[in-house]
């Protein structure tokens, strides 16, 4: 606030002031035009010595003749007070520069992360900026944690066999923007397609389907933008209506319900509609063009019922609500003044993340003893043949992981002492890991086989001794051939 003409020193010297008195303070024509003049209105005050600053007081402001008139209960320091309109522009300004910015947020946690290599799943992704992200492994599954890097709306699309949840409380102002969404947008996803907002600076956690393959893409989005005016008209208001004197203070709940009850009226709604219609952001350009026009749409909207949600009367109704109007103004004013800003803000490009669920390999060795098989989850081989004297025995299957499978059972060596048909046999403890899978040419020696030629198998094999001595012949990782 700042003074619109003189201070006005009204003083009684040797008596007492015994009733109201009224009193009339002509108001200066504004120097400025437009937007930049502010509001026409001008608010009644008088300065508080003790507590340093200028409080307001009731008062009729006549537009025509360009006077103020009130019956005050004292005399003191009198002016006519108005909006510093610069002051306002400037912090609207400074208000969507931020409001398009980059999210100072932390990268998500994923402690489970040092599991996924055993969880059946690649997660690659492109190098873009707009979110950071990791892979986690939960009980449940595998998540992917995506926070965004922008503090303005983003938009995640993927398959709609995949689930996804907000982390986090979501703000009231926001929640009641998406509660609205359907009223202009009714059908935000495709055929097979999910769709999920994220809000500038939050976290989303996308579930896959176990065993499928995918992708989520981020970016800019018509539904965002749409979120991102109506934040960005409802909290530039709130504002300025918080830098009102007299004004309640605002609170988003409250805020809420102004956007709430901005969407009973089938004007506001219809005209946001028209706004929004087939929204185009295959550009940046575009993008920014529809921000600016929902942006335009929505002040004018949120400003008229404003006074009503924060129960705005007394002497200061007229005052706020012309403010309000004002300020609706100035939101267009700035978003146009700034369409450069505005015109590269928005990503259309965006950024993805690919999840890939791996195939379990089967498992597979050639000797000349047994007959060669194959073996898929759950049924693995309980003996592991070396030659006619010497084999594994499995005992059990530990794990079977796309990328390893392990085995532990007891490896039977004939010492051929004195020969071979008198033993004796030895055993040993042993793991039997397979790893690298890979699509392969299959090792076989026996003849006529019918196994296929090529299949995707676990193209190592090792075998290390958990204790004891055997002969080095019988471990390490050319026990058994696997593929030619």
């Amino acid at each position: 606030m700042e003074l619109a003409g003189p201070v006005y020193e009204l003083r009684l010297h040797g008596a007492a002031l015994r009733h109201a008195v009224k009193i009339s303070i002509p108001v200066p024509v504004p120097q400025k035009r437009g937007i930049a003049a502010g509001p026409d209105v001008v608010m009644l005050s008088y300065y508080d010595p003790v507590a340093g600053q200028w409080r307001s007081s009731p008062a009729i402001y006549d537009l025509a003749s360009r006077m103020l008139s009130a019956d005050i209960p004292h005399l003191s320091d009198w002016a006519a007070m108005k909006l510093n309109p610069q002051q306002i522009l400037d912090a609207m300004h400074s208000a969507l520069l931020g409001f398009l910015g980059v999210a100072n947020s932390p990268p998500p946690d994923c402690h489970g992360s040092a599991s996924l290599p055993s969880s059946g799943v690649q997660v690659t992704a492109d190098t873009g900026d707009l979110v950071s992200w990791c892979p986690d492994v939960t009980r449940t599954g595998v998540v992917l944690r995506i926070v965004s890097k922008r503090t303005y709306a983003l938009e995640a699309s993927y398959l709609s066999d995949w689930s996804a949840t907000l982390a986090g409380p979501v703000d009231p102002v926001t929640r009641e923007i998406l509660k609205r969404l359907p009223v202009i947008t009714p059908r935000a996803s495709g055929p097979g397609v999910h769709t999920s907002i994220i809000p500038g600076g939050a976290e989303l956690d996308v579930q896959p389907q176990p065993g499928t393959s995918g992708r989520v893409l981020i970016g800019a989005s018509g539904e965002g933008i749409f979120i991102d005016a109506l934040t960005y008209a409802a909290t530039t208001l709130a504002m300025v209506y918080g830098r009102l004197p007299g004004a309640a203070a605002t609170t988003a709940v409250n805020t809420s319900e102004v956007i709430s009850d901005m969407f009973t009226d089938s004007g506001c709604v219809k005209e946001l509609g028209a706004a929004y219609g087939n929204p185009d952001v295959s550009t940046s350009q575009a993008a920014g063009g529809l921000f600016r026009s929902l942006t335009d749409v929505a002040a004018s909207c949120l400003a008229k019922y404003w006074p009503k949600v924060y129960q705005v009367s007394g002497p200061s109704a007229a005052f706020i609500a012309s403010v309000l109007l004002w300020a609706a103004d100035g939101i267009k004013l700035i978003v146009t003044d700034l369409h450069a800003i505005v015109d590269t803000a928005f990503n259309p490009l965006g950024s993805h993340i690919d999840l890939r669920s791996l195939p379990l390999p089967e498992f597979y060795y050639a000797d000349a003893v047994l007959p060669e098989a194959l073996y898929a989850s759950p049924a693995y081989p309980r003996e592991l043949a070396i030659d006619n004297q010497e084999g594994i025995a499995i005992q059990s299957l530990d794990t079977w992981l796309p990328e390893s499978m392990i085995m532990t059972g007891i490896l039977s060596h004939d010492e051929c002492q004195p020969d071979c048909a008198a033993g004796p046999i030895v055993t040993f403890p042993v793991r039997v890991v397979a790893t690298d899978p890979r699509t392969c040419d299959l090792q076989t020696y026996q003849s006529g086989s019918t196994l296929p030629a090529q299949t995707y198998v676990y193209s190592k094999v090792t075998v290390s001794v958990l204790s004891g001595n055997p002969p080095s012949y019988l471990v390490g990782d050319s026990v058994f051939k696997v593929c030619r």
